[in-house]
Protein backbone atom coordinates (compact mmCIF):
# COMPACT_ATOMS: atom_id res chain seq x y z
CA UNK A 1 0.00 0.00 0.00
CA UNK A 2 1.43 3.51 -0.89
CA UNK A 3 1.67 6.37 1.53
CA UNK A 4 -0.23 8.46 0.02
CA UNK A 5 -2.02 10.15 3.82
CA UNK A 6 0.49 13.10 2.90
CA UNK A 7 -0.33 13.74 -0.84
CA UNK A 8 -3.94 13.74 -0.08
CA UNK A 9 -3.27 16.28 3.03
CA UNK A 10 -3.00 19.19 1.10
CA UNK A 11 -6.04 21.16 -0.17
CA UNK A 12 -4.88 22.20 -3.68
CA UNK A 13 -3.76 18.61 -4.46
CA UNK A 14 -7.38 17.09 -2.85
CA UNK A 15 -8.92 19.75 -5.81
CA UNK A 16 -6.71 18.29 -8.11
CA UNK A 17 -7.46 15.07 -7.41
CA UNK A 18 -11.34 15.92 -7.58
CA UNK A 19 -10.99 17.62 -10.88
CA UNK A 20 -9.58 14.03 -12.49
CA UNK A 21 -12.15 12.03 -10.32
CA UNK A 22 -15.02 14.21 -11.46
CA UNK A 23 -13.58 13.49 -15.36
CA UNK A 24 -13.99 9.43 -14.80
CA UNK A 25 -16.02 7.97 -17.03
CA UNK A 26 -16.27 11.38 -19.29
CA UNK A 27 -15.19 11.79 -22.71
CA UNK A 28 -12.24 13.02 -21.79
CA UNK A 29 -10.63 11.93 -18.45
CA UNK A 30 -7.35 13.80 -18.44
CA UNK A 31 -6.59 16.94 -17.33
CA UNK A 32 -3.89 19.70 -18.77
CA UNK A 33 -2.04 22.19 -16.37
CA UNK A 34 -3.36 24.41 -17.74
CA UNK A 35 -6.70 23.64 -16.99
CA UNK A 36 -6.14 22.90 -13.64
CA UNK A 37 -4.98 26.23 -13.03
CA UNK A 38 -7.69 27.99 -15.10
CA UNK A 39 -9.90 25.46 -12.68
CA UNK A 40 -8.46 25.78 -9.60
CA UNK A 41 -7.23 29.87 -9.66
CA UNK A 42 -3.38 28.21 -8.57
CA UNK A 43 -0.26 29.85 -10.46
CA UNK A 44 0.81 27.15 -13.22
CA UNK A 45 4.43 26.88 -10.89
CA UNK A 46 2.42 25.59 -7.68
CA UNK A 47 -0.04 23.33 -9.54
CA UNK A 48 3.31 21.91 -10.85
CA UNK A 49 4.85 21.36 -7.52
CA UNK A 50 1.47 19.77 -6.68
CA UNK A 51 0.92 17.25 -9.59
CA UNK A 52 4.73 16.11 -9.12
CA UNK A 53 3.64 15.06 -5.43
CA UNK A 54 0.84 13.15 -6.56
CA UNK A 55 2.29 11.37 -9.10
CA UNK A 56 5.33 10.19 -6.69
CA UNK A 57 2.85 9.28 -4.55
CA UNK A 58 1.16 6.78 -7.68
CA UNK A 59 -2.59 8.61 -7.49
CA UNK A 60 -1.87 10.32 -10.94
CA UNK A 61 0.04 9.55 -14.34
CA UNK A 62 0.27 11.31 -17.30
CA UNK A 63 0.93 11.18 -21.10
CA UNK A 64 2.98 13.60 -22.83
CA UNK A 65 0.51 15.14 -25.55
CA UNK A 66 2.31 18.32 -27.38
CA UNK A 67 4.12 20.41 -25.54
CA UNK A 68 2.13 20.33 -22.46
CA UNK A 69 1.45 16.76 -20.13
CA UNK A 70 -2.14 15.23 -19.71
CA UNK A 71 -2.86 13.36 -16.42
CA UNK A 72 -4.93 11.31 -15.12
CA UNK A 73 -5.87 9.96 -12.16
CA UNK A 74 -4.97 6.08 -10.90
CA UNK A 75 -7.45 4.88 -8.66
CA UNK A 76 -5.14 1.74 -7.84
CA UNK A 77 -3.47 3.27 -4.59
CA UNK A 78 -7.17 4.27 -3.39
CA UNK A 79 -8.72 1.02 -3.93
CA UNK A 80 -5.80 -0.04 -1.90
CA UNK A 81 -6.30 2.41 1.12
CA UNK A 82 -10.05 2.07 1.14
CA UNK A 83 -9.56 -2.09 1.92
CA UNK A 84 -6.90 -0.89 4.32
CA UNK A 85 -9.27 1.60 6.09
CA UNK A 86 -12.40 -0.78 6.04
CA UNK A 87 -10.92 -2.77 8.70
CA UNK A 88 -11.33 0.39 10.75
CA UNK A 89 -15.10 1.51 10.22
CA UNK A 90 -17.42 -1.15 11.76
CA UNK A 91 -15.73 0.41 15.03
CA UNK A 92 -18.13 2.84 15.81
CA UNK A 93 -21.62 4.03 14.51
CA UNK A 94 -20.33 7.61 13.27
CA UNK A 95 -17.14 6.15 11.71
CA UNK A 96 -19.40 4.73 9.02
CA UNK A 97 -21.92 7.61 8.49
CA UNK A 98 -18.51 9.67 7.88
CA UNK A 99 -18.66 8.14 4.87
CA UNK A 100 -20.66 9.96 2.71
CA UNK A 101 -20.82 10.73 -1.09
CA UNK A 102 -20.65 7.48 -3.30
CA UNK A 103 -20.09 5.63 0.03
CA UNK A 104 -16.41 5.57 0.02
CA UNK A 105 -13.85 6.39 3.35
CA UNK A 106 -11.11 7.20 0.96
CA UNK A 107 -12.91 9.79 -1.30
CA UNK A 108 -14.89 11.02 2.00
CA UNK A 109 -11.48 12.36 3.59
CA UNK A 110 -11.24 14.43 0.13
CA UNK A 111 -14.34 16.22 0.94
CA UNK A 112 -12.88 17.35 3.90
CA UNK A 113 -14.92 14.75 6.15
CA UNK A 114 -12.16 13.91 8.65
CA UNK A 115 -12.16 9.91 8.99
CA UNK A 116 -8.66 9.88 10.57
CA UNK A 117 -10.14 11.87 13.70
CA UNK A 118 -13.04 9.94 13.79
CA UNK A 119 -11.50 6.19 13.77
CA UNK A 120 -9.02 7.38 16.46
CA UNK A 121 -11.74 8.28 18.93
CA UNK A 122 -13.48 5.23 17.84
CA UNK A 123 -10.20 3.16 18.65
CA UNK A 124 -9.34 5.09 22.04
CA UNK A 125 -13.19 3.80 22.94
CA UNK A 126 -13.04 0.11 21.99
CA UNK A 127 -9.54 0.05 24.47
CA UNK A 128 -10.94 1.84 27.21
CA UNK A 129 -13.93 -0.43 26.70
CA UNK A 130 -11.63 -3.76 27.01
CA UNK A 131 -9.34 -2.19 29.45
CA UNK A 132 -12.39 -1.80 31.91
CA UNK A 133 -14.07 -4.98 30.97
CA UNK A 134 -10.58 -6.54 32.14
CA UNK A 135 -10.39 -4.73 35.26
CA UNK A 136 -14.06 -5.43 36.13
CA UNK A 137 -13.23 -9.06 35.71
CA UNK A 138 -10.17 -9.31 38.13
CA UNK A 139 -11.91 -7.83 40.47
CA UNK A 140 -14.59 -10.54 40.48
CA UNK A 141 -12.32 -13.19 40.54
CA UNK A 142 -11.45 -14.44 43.91
CA UNK A 143 -7.91 -13.91 45.77
CA UNK A 144 -6.49 -16.86 45.35
CA UNK A 145 -3.40 -17.25 47.82
CA UNK A 146 -0.25 -19.52 46.97
CA UNK A 147 1.23 -21.44 49.78
CA UNK A 148 5.02 -21.47 50.04
CA UNK A 149 7.06 -24.08 49.00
Amino acid sequence: MPDIFGAISDPTRRAILQLLRDRLGGAIDEVGVAEFVSELGVARQSVNRHLGVLKEAGLVVSRSEGSEPRYALDATPFEEVEEWLGQFVGLAPDVAAAASGDGSTVFSAWSGVDVGETIGRAIAERSYQARSALREAGEKLPKVRRKKS
